[in-house]
């Protein structure tokens, strides 16, 4: 079990070098306080069963819930819309996936 250090009485410097209060958490590592871990590149599936490396969000990854995906003779992959049977969208969800399915359509693997 991992126990949190506490300033001690009277107040301390951390690890970060900034000053706590007596009885505060103090920080352990030297990020300053509330800062946010930057987050490094990521397996992202930009096609079925591709998977590669990018900080980039991926429109296959983003609609593959509301799309048919259909399989071509030269291994190409294309979209179409399936719908939402019995589940309600808005109009503005359904153009969005279609204009993100034309664009994959397109070619273009990103969002942006």
């Amino acid at each position: 079990m991992t126990t949190h250090s506490r300033a001690k009485k009277g107040g301390e410097y951390g690890a970060n070098g900034e000053w706590y209060e007596g009885g505060k958490f103090i920080a352990t590592t030297d990020r300053p306080k509330s800062a946010v871990k930057i987050r490094g590149s990521r397996k992202i599936e930009i096609e079925p069963r591709v998977w590669v490396e990018s900080t980039e969000a991926s429109i296959y990854n983003a609609i593959k819930w509301d799309v048919k995906i259909v399989n071509n003779v030269a291994t190409t992959h294309s979209m179409s819309f399936r719908g939402h049977d019995g589940v309600l969208c808005s109009d503005q969800h359904i153009s969005t996936v279609k204009n993100l399915i034309e664009k994959y359509n397109r070619g273009e693997r990103w969002i942006g």
